[in-house]
This record gives structure tokens, sequence and C-alpha cells, in this order.
């Protein structure tokens, strides 16, 4: 709050609130309204009394432009809204604009045409945008976030060795090299790869690490790092630790993130119930379910909307013996999936019968 009042402050002695345009977000919640004029892989450039001024790009949490063409608008919209393949198509309409007034929409359209067919689960579509983006642009803003795109994407196709490959590419790059905040995202890549590749402990240990580096420094980061953790207990099959941890975390994580906390939850009572039998294993499916129920009732535009359905369906499966209703809900909720993301891993597995 110091923080805020004194940037706010500083804007009105320069008498630059009057005339601003976007708005810049920094990691410490506060903000200043100012004309961006450029931003690269390690800084953006704005106007304060006609006079050029910069901040390094690791302090900034988002940039909201004023002015935003219809084509970024409506990706948005899409993004927002679930419909990730139609978000990718107007975003790549955003690229093709000419730079003049928007000299951010190329690179932006590109790196959220990525990312909206990475959460569409068409990786080698995200692959190729990304790399499309860093080959036209090599300083572009979103220089980092591209090539841990590409290592997520690897990890998501089960190529590991690609994903490691990748990794140290970006650990050896600019972004990582001067900017602390990188290359604690790189170690989150890290201790993914170490999930991927089943080494729990090894990646529980890193997730804590950077746990304890990014909590005040670095909010997002912690609470990826926080949900590693819990992710690793669960596949330790260490479930009250699990639960225990994520249950604290969710009284005080953003909303944002509180889809993925409630999903992990309910994966803990779910792997907890395949080790029990009886009533036992029956309650702890009741406690998972409710928890995915939650995911995709309270946030229905989620990314983690779709998995929560998945796993909602099974639960109502596994409980179909003594539920009259069931088997009709999860063959509902499998046919949502079907329609609504029929390229998705869940898909693949209704298709399969897994």
């Amino acid at each position: 709050m110091k923080a805020f009042f004194i940037g706010l402050v500083g804007l009105l002695l320069t008498g630059s609130v009057a005339n601003a345009a976007d708005i810049v977000l920094f990691r410490d919640a506060s903000e200043m309204r100012v004309k961006v004029v450029k931003v690269d892989w390690s800084k953006i450039t704005y106007m304060i009394a006609g006079q050029p001024q910069t901040k390094p790009l690791d302090k900034i949490a988002k940039i909201d432009f004023e002015k935003k063409p219809t084509q970024i608008v409506q990706g948005q919209r899409a993004f927002q809204g679930g419909y990730y393949v139609k978000a990718a198509s107007y975003y790549i309409k955003a690229s093709k604009l000419p730079s003049k007034p928007y000299f951010w929409a190329k690179d932006y359209g590109m790196y959220y045409a990525a990312l909206s067919y990475f959460h569409a689960e068409e990786y080698d579509k995200a692959l190729s945008m990304y790399q499309k983006l860093i080959d036209s642009n090599s300083s572009t803003r979103w220089l980092a976030e591209a090539q841990l795109g590409m290592v997520d994407c690897a990890i998501k196709k089960a190529d590991i060795a690609k994903a490691k490959q990748l990794l140290k590419k970006f650990n050896s790059g600019k972004s990582a090299k001067k900017m602390e905040y990188y290359r604690k995202l790189g170690e989150l890549a890290e201790a993914r790869i170490m999930m991927a590749s089943k080494k729990y402990k090894e990646a529980s240990k890193l997730f804590r690490r950077v746990s304890s580096s990014t909590k005040r420094a670095y909010p997002n980061i912690y609470t990826r790092a926080q949900l590693g953790m819990a992710q690793a207990l669960i596949f330790n099959k260490d479930f009250a630790k699990a639960r225990k941890k994520i249950e604290d975390f969710m009284a005080k994580c953003p909303k944002t993130v509180k889809p993925e906390a409630l999903n992990t939850l309910g994966d803990c009572y779910f792997e907890e119930a395949k080790t029990k039998t009886g009533k036992e294993k029956d309650a702890l499916i009741e406690e998972a379910r409710w928890r995915y129920l939650r995911v995709f009732v309270l946030y229905p535009y989620s990314t983690e909307s779709i998995r929560a359905k998945f796993y909602a369906a099974k639960c109502f499966l596994a409980l179909s013996a003594k539920e009259k209703s069931a088997k009709a809900r999860a063959k509902a909720l499998n046919k949502e999936i079907l329609k609504r993301a029929p390229k998705s891993e869940w898909a693949l597995k209704i298709k399969k019968g897994k």
C-alpha cells in the first residue's frame, strides 16, 4: 500500500495521470498510468512529462493497454469463456495487424495464440507458434514465457528429453541469466520435469526451495511452488500432509488459483480412495467428487474445468452401485467433455474407456 501511494504521488507531481493511456501493474500490487511506447525482453519504456523512462520487465506483472484492437478483445473473451481454439484464431488475426498504432499486438497475438493452443491441448500447434514468435523477434517481451511454454508442451507430450533440452537452452539464455524472476520460473519448470519423470521426492525438495525464496518477492511463483509441493506429496502417498497443505493454502490463495487447488484436493481424496475398501473408500470418493463438482460449478470457464468433469464422472461411476442416477450423470459429463474439448487428453481417455 505504501508503494502504491508513493507511486501515485510521483505521478501526480509529474502531471502524467491526466495524460495516462496504459495501466502498468507491478508485482508488489502497485500501479502507474503512463503511455507505454516500447516493451522488450528486459524492460518497458514509457513517457513521463515528455521524457522516456524505463522499468525492468521482471518487476512488471501486467500491462493493460488502454486501446486494444477488436481481434485482441475477441480473443480475450473467447479465452475467458474456455473457447481456446476460437481464441487462437482471433489472436492470430491480431498478430497480423500493422505495427501502428498497436506496436505490441503482433507479439501479444502470437504468444496468446500459442497459450490458447496449449490450453486446447493442441501441443504441436502451441510449440509451432511459440517458436514462430521467438524466430520473428528474438527480443520479444514474451521471450522467457515462450521458451518456458515450449518446455511445458514437451512435458505434456511426455517428451522428457526434449523438455530438458529446451530448459537447458532457457537457462543459458539472457532472461534467466539477467533476471531472478525468470530463474525462479526456470526452477519451477525443472521441478515439473522431475514430476513428469516420477522423481517426486526430488521435485518436492525443489518446489520447497523455490517456495521459501519467493513468498514476498514473487507471490505468483510462490503459489505455483506451494501447489507443486502438495501434488508431489500426493504422488508420494502422504495424503494427510498433502491435504493439510492444500487446505492451508486455499485459505489465503488468490481466487485465480482456487480451481486448481480444489482439483488438487480432489486428487488427494481420489488417490487415497485407491488404497481403501468398502465404506471408507466410498467416503473418500464422495469427498473427491464434491471438490471436482465445485470446480466446474463455481469456475465453469476455468482451464481446470474439463479435468474436474472427467474425474467427477469417474467418481460417479465408482459410486454407481449405491446411487441410481450416478451412471447417467457420469455419461452426461463425459458427453460434455467430448463436445467441449474433443482433442483433450480427457476426451481421448473417454474414447479409450479409461
